[in-house]
Order: structure tokens, then C-alpha cells, then sequence
């Protein structure tokens, strides 16, 4: 029954209990305003979500700070997803950064209009029939 539970990462776990733990707290607030006898209990579940929350964010980070390379940058890491590996990046960048290539040398072409030709490339164009796109 329980078989995927371990592919379920532990930094996700321990969102769903920061979360859960927020509304214990809402529940203890208001169970301590009513009186009520449930006020320890909701004291008790607010006191282990938020440490269940606490001690699955530092597993999730002591793993991300071990599966990190020595030449990997360390800002922009997130303990919510696994850390791409160097070659990862590279082939991203190369494939759609264009890092290496000089960007004049792609086939790519821009066009300067001064601003009294493009007035005239206007006329012409609605003379023709033609929309214009906005």
C-alpha cells in the first residue's frame, strides 16, 4: 500500500506540513479563544507539523548541499528540485542560449526604418489593402 511513499520527496512532505501546520495554529487560536479542551491537542499537532516541517526542509537541503558538485554555482538552487549536472546545463545553454556562437552570424535579420520611411511603408501598405498588425 505504502510502496511510493519513498519516491515522494522529503521537501515536499515537509511543505504539506508547514502547511497543516498553519491551520493547527488557526485551530489552537481559536480553541484556546472558545475555551475549548481541544486547545492541547491542536498545541501538540501545531508543535509537531511545524517540526516535521523544519527537520524535512534541513534533509531536503544537507541533500542538495551533498549532490552538489565542487565547480557547480551555489545561488539559484532550489531544495525542491534535483540539481541539473554541469554537462545538463552546458548542452542547455549550447542548444538554446546560443552560448559559443556569435549571435550576428545567425540567420537572423533585423531591419532599421528611420521614422518618415515607415510612415511611407504605411501609407503604401493600407493603399494596398493590407492590414496592419497591431
Amino acid at each position: 500500500m505504502l510502496k511510493g511513499v519513498d519516491r515522494i520527496p522529503v521537501p515536499n512532505i515537509a511543505y504539506v506540513l508547514l502547511l497543516v501546520g498553519f491551520v493547527s495554529l488557526g485551530l489552537f487560536v481559536s480553541a484556546l479563544a472558545l475555551g475549548s479542551e481541544l486547545a492541547p491537542v491542536a498545541g501538540i499537532a501545531l508543535i509537531a507539523c511545524l517540526g516535521g516541517a523544519v527537520a524535512g526542509f534541513r534533509t531536503g537541503a544537507r541533500r542538495l548541499a551533498q549532490a552538489r558538485q565542487p565547480d557547480a554555482p551555489a545561488n539559484n538552487v532550489s531544495i525542491f528540485s534535483t540539481p541539473l549536472r554541469r554537462d545538463e546545463t552546458d548542452r542547455y545553454l549550447r542548444n538554446y542560449r546560443g552560448a559559443g556562437e556569435d549571435r550576428a552570424s545567425s540567420d537572423r535579420a533585423m531591419a532599421v526604418v528611420r521614422d518618415d520611411e515607415s510612415k511611407a511603408a504605411e501609407v503604401s501598405s493600407a493603399q494596398a489593402g493590407h492590414r496592419r498588425a497591431a
